[in-house]
């Protein structure tokens, strides 16, 4: 019974990471269709997950490839190809937008409250010293959509790590249904 379950395995093991990839991908948009998005270190072991069943499935995909294309013929080894192809380049792409995603994890976050509610802020320093903030949901949600936004000019610090209390030249703000409810500065200026 062992002996045919690795058999089976063995032969296709790239199913089961292509069912993986799919399940992953679709609890991921549920959680959108929700309006909720994952924190920033949950967030990246997810997408480190879906980045592994793809490549796994897209590796699995070329090894069959040369097996199915003795067994095709004509235009279906081809198509078969074909597929192989586009799944290489859609990885490719696919990795790039991990190595992206990486880069905006490294964001510190912060459970904040501001207005009467719990946020999650996000420190950006990439273009100036940026705080954007996501209402806070249970465990390792957070709401997708962004509800405020700080500018603190240029520089490279962290505005909640200060000794001294540092205060946005700009800033907005919205209620849940996305109306304005505080703004200041010129940076988001409507």
């Amino acid at each position: 019974m062992f002996e045919r379950i690795k058999s089976f395995f063995g032969k296709w093991w790239g199913v089961f990471t292509i069912a993986v990839f799919i399940a992953l991908e679709a609890v991921s948009m549920n959680w959108a269709s929700q309006g909720l998005a994952l924190r920033n270190g949950p967030a990246m072991s997810f997408l480190l997950s879906n980045a592994g069943a793809l490549g796994c499935s897209i590796y699995w995909l070329y090894l069959k490839s040369d097996e199915m294309g003795k067994a095709l013929k004509g235009g279906a080894k081809t198509l078969m190809n074909l597929v192989v192809a586009f799944l290489g380049v859609f990885g490719i792409v696919f990795v790039a937008y991990c190595v992206m995603s990486f880069s905006a994890a490294n964001r510190p976050e912060y459970v904040v409250e501001k207005n009467g509610m719990e946020m999650i802020a996000v420190v950006d320093d990439t273009e100036g010293i940026e705080v954007t903030y996501y209402e806070a949901k249970e465990g390792n949600f957070r709401g997708k959509d962004i509800i405020g936004k700080e500018y603190y000019g240029e520089g490279a610090f962290d505005p909640f790590e200060t000794e001294e209390e540092e205060v946005a030249e700009s800033g907005i703000f919205y209620d849940l249904k996305g109306n304005v409810i505080e703004q200041w500065g010129d940076k988001y200026a409507e």
